[in-house]
């Protein structure tokens, strides 16, 4: 599940963030950070809040690292284009 970019994985993967598993949370942030969009940023927000296991608050931060370097270069790559021409700033 770790490697689709499919919709219902990805809701899966998020429902798994409050497994009452340790692992089921920590493997669910480490996918998450694989694949993961806009969408996984604030569930991986909510896990680190919570706070109740170092390993899995330390898996949701490489997580949410991965997934916000990846949207901010889905944005910046945007911008970038502007009728299909670089943008000069």
């Amino acid at each position: 599940m770790g490697r689709s970019r499919n919709p219902r994985a990805l809701a899966a993967l998020m429902a798994a963030l409050v497994d009452d598993s340790h692992l089921a949370r920590k493997e669910a942030a480490q996918a998450l950070g694989a694949i993961g969009g806009a969408q996984a940023v604030k569930p991986l927000i909510n896990l680190i809040e919570d706070g109740s296991h170092h390993a899995i608050v330390k898996a949701a931060v490489g997580a949410l690292e991965k997934v916000l370097v990846r949207v901010a270069a889905s944005v910046m790559s945007k911008d970038a284009q502007v009728d299909g021409r670089p943008r000069l700033n």
